[in-house]
């Protein structure tokens, strides 16, 4: 019976983790199963259960696994369907300059909302933010954070060039002004996008301009 529930726990550890749960969520749930079947183990070998009992307490374990991870895997399934069944892509357009203090600033361009799915969507922005790097950040009808992205500093461009000895060389250029064109899977509950400025290395941003849907 032991046997059986422990194999039972490594076919719901496989199915939490192609349900594409967070890796510290499904870790911390199976640690937690886990717990439960070792003590379950010791207290047949410490208190001698009669079988009939040992039995009952092994199905209703196996019972509240499954019921839980078909809870879960109902939950992401309807979270992917959400997503799937109507996505919508969302074109930004906008001027980042430089003013003469040194201040960022972005006036709005234009916006085009079409049908459609980004594919490798984290690869058009960077992971971790520097200052004056820009901070996209999707916001529901109360202005909670729905989503956010790290852009890297449109005024700073790195270009490549051939030196006097004809080795490839890269040189930073600071720009006084320049586009910036931002392709955003739009979340079905945002109703505004801001664009902020990272300020100082612990994260902090200011706020630079709040585009309305």
């Amino acid at each position: 019976m032991i046997i059986f529930v422990k194999n039972s726990i490594l076919r719901l550890e496989t199915k939490l983790i192609n349900s594409k749960l967070k890796a510290l969520e499904a870790i911390k749930f199976c640690v937690y199963i886990n717990y439960y079947i070792c003590f379950i183990s010791k207290t047949l070998v410490l208190k001698k259960l009669k079988p009939e009992n040992t039995i009952l307490k092994l199905l209703l374990l196996i019972v509240l696994i499954n019921g839980y991870s078909c809870g879960l895997k109902k939950v992401i399934l309807q979270k992917e369907e959400l997503i799937e069944s109507n996505p919508k892509l969302i074109f930004l357009n906008y001027n980042v300059s430089e003013t003469k203090n040194g201040e960022t600033e972005v006036a709005f361009i234009n916006k085009k909302i079409t049908d459609g799915k980004l594919k490798n969507y984290k690869n058009n922005f960077i992971e971790s933010a520097s200052i004056g790097d820009l901070k996209c950040m999707q916001l529901d009808e109360n202005s909670n954070p729905i989503q956010s992205e790290i852009i890297k500093n449109p005024l700073i461009q790195t270009v490549e060039f051939v030196n006097d000895s004809l080795f490839l060389k890269k040189k930073q250029i600071h720009l006084k002004s320049t586009q910036l064109a931002l392709k955003l899977q739009l979340h079905s509950k945002t109703k505004s996008i801001t664009i902020s400025k990272i300020t100082d290395s612990l994260q902090n941003s200011k706020a630079l301009i709040k585009t309305i849907l």
